[in-house]
């Protein structure tokens, strides 16, 4: 089942009853034949150094992964917070890590994959917006651990220097007070 991903999974950290992650360190990066840097307009992204083709594997969207519960105690605050929210919100405030949901990926039956935080997610995170001509697709891969994962496959041929991108859809500008570019 791993055979086709190009990125290694080092380990599924529980961070708190509430919350696990996958973490993954930006060295996936290299061994999946990525690089982060500047991206014109966007901050930081992730660019192919080796030529790709239809249904190349890239890598897992890693991050904290959680429910809608949790989702609207520490984002909406439309919930009571736990003890394990407050502890995560501890945490990120006293590490400088926002509050955001501008690395929320939404995975479908009430589940979430965050990585804004960098400490708990991988080099997928740097993979930028694009609706016109995006060079990856998002699937949800089966893992034997009985949960599904979001893996960023090409779905066009990705010159190396390109610029990896997916589109995020609609529902993730809605509730942006920016637009992409």
């Amino acid at each position: 089942w791993m055979a086709p991903l190009t990125t290694a999974l080092l380990s599924v950290l529980a961070l708190s009853p509430c919350t696990t992650a996958i973490v993954v360190d930006l060295q996936g990066a290299q061994s999946a034949g990525v690089i982060i840097k500047a991206a014109p307009r966007k901050g930081m992204g992730a660019f192919t150094v080796e030529r790709r083709t239809l249904g190349d594997v890239l890598g897992c969207y890693g991050g904290e992964r959680f429910d809608q519960r949790t989702r609207e105690a520490r984002y909406l605050r439309s919930r009571p917070l736990r003890p394990c929210d407050r502890v995560w919100l501890r945490s990120r405030k006293q590490r400088g890590v926002p509050v955001s949901e501008d690395y929320l990926l939404y995975l479908g039956n009430g589940e979430y994959v965050d990585a804004e935080d960098r400490a708990h997610s991988n080099w997928c995170r740097y993979i930028n917006h694009d609706s016109e001509n995006p060079c990856l697709g998002v699937f949800m891969e089966a893992w034997p651990d009985g949960r599904s994962h979001p893996t960023f496959i090409a779905i066009r041929t990705c010159i190396p220097g390109e610029e990896l991108s997916f589109d995020y859809g609609v529902g993730f500008w809605d509730k942006c007070d920016y637009k992409p570019v």
